[in-house]
């Protein structure tokens, strides 16, 4: 098994991973910006919010893996969910960074909500999630799109091939030493699962979220 290296990058991020402005174009700025939670702070405060945000807003959380990630219409869904959820944070404060990254934790969320990770079995019936699209379809989608769809599929050739060391991914706790041991034990799995022409350049962070999704 060719064995290919996983970068991880860091993305930019304030100093802090809250704002103050109560503003719908910030949010949206901060989106198209891209900006995302980079340390151990801004991770617990989104995998907090995410899941406060999605047991708040069952609904709206059951409908966010049936769009397209990075696409408009999960934008603009997790962006109505985040602005929705202001008892989720402390004193007003909302979020400095892309709702787009709240996707990843709020699927970590349902899935934990609808799986027994002991042993994969349904506890209940589970949400609508996205059709993979046919290549020439992928095609015609934005560039952001095309990344997100392909990193999925990667994930789901890992949680195929790997179950069981999946399930002790998400029963640890983010940033722990077991999350570590856990993505150590997956490396060589993920590694088989990259496509030659591909190279995936994640966070810890948004490798867990696209493993839950798939």
């Amino acid at each position: 098994m060719k064995l290919f290296a996983l970068a991880l990058s860091a993305f930019a991020l304030f100093s802090a991973p809250v704002f103050a402005q109560d503003s719908n174009g910030q949010m949206m700025e901060n989106i198209n910006e891209g900006a995302a939670p980079v340390n151990a702070e801004g991770v617990k405060f989104l995998s907090d919010f995410a899941d406060c945000a999605a047991s708040a807003q069952a609904d709206k959380a059951d409908q966010v893996l049936s769009e397209f990630p990075s696409s408009v219409a999960s934008d603009k869904n997790l962006f109505n969910i985040a602005m929705r959820s202001k008892n989720c944070v402390p004193g007003g404060e909302k979020l400095r960074f892309s709702v787009r990254y709240l996707r990843g934790p709020i699927a970590e969320y349902l899935l934990k909500r609808d799986y027994d990770l002991a042993d994969w079995k349904l506890k209940k019936k589970r949400v609508l999630i996205y059709a993979a699209p046919p290549n020439a379809d992928l095609a015609e989608q934005n560039a952001d799109v095309r990344s997100a769809v392909v990193f999925h599929e990667i994930g789901s050739c890992v949680v195929n091939a790997d179950p069981s060391g999946v399930a002790s991914l998400f029963q640890s706790a983010r940033g722990s030493a077991s999350e570590k041991a856990a993505f150590a034990g997956l490396s060589e799995t993920l590694a088989g699962c990259i496509p030659p022409s591909v190279e995936l350049r994640l966070s810890k962070f948004q490798l867990r979220g696209n493993l839950a999704e798939a």
